[in-house]
């Protein structure tokens, strides 16, 4: 829900929308998915699973990183929250306007469109 800076959860049985991760307030904040975290114009998502731990990857569009969601708390992933292009690990790596993931088919790395610097970086989940 980029507009209200939160990602929904769509209930497929009844269709029913509740919020999964954000306060509604722009911002730059990791914490409790719902009642702490804050994200800037998310606008992409892929999810990850490794043995029984679920991981939601998201796309925090203005704040120039990729955050994950696990285990009802968001932690930045990647990215220094500055706009740029550097590749690295955590806080090393730069993007410019990163929009959408996707899941690789072997499920070890997230593919991001990082729109301004006009790239598909590659995030190896298994590090």
């Amino acid at each position: 829900d980029t507009n209200n800076n939160k990602i929904e959860r769509i209930q497929i049985s009844n269709a029913q929308v509740t919020n999964f991760a954000g306060t509604g307030t722009a911002g730059n904040k990791d914490g409790a998915a719902t009642t702490t975290a804050q994200f800037n114009s998310p606008t992409g998502v892929a999810y990850y699973k490794s043995g029984s731990t679920e991981l939601i990857y998201v796309s925090d569009t203005q704040n120039y990183n990729i955050r994950v969601i696990t285990g009802g708390q968001v932690y930045t992933f990647s990215g220094s929250n500055t706009y740029g292009f550097a590749d690295g690990q955590g806080y090393l790596s730069k993007f410019n306007t990163p929009m959408l993931l996707m899941t690789s088919p072997d499920g070890k790395n997230i593919l991001v469109a990082d729109s301004q610097n006009h790239k598909i970086r590659l995030l190896d989940l298994e590090q």
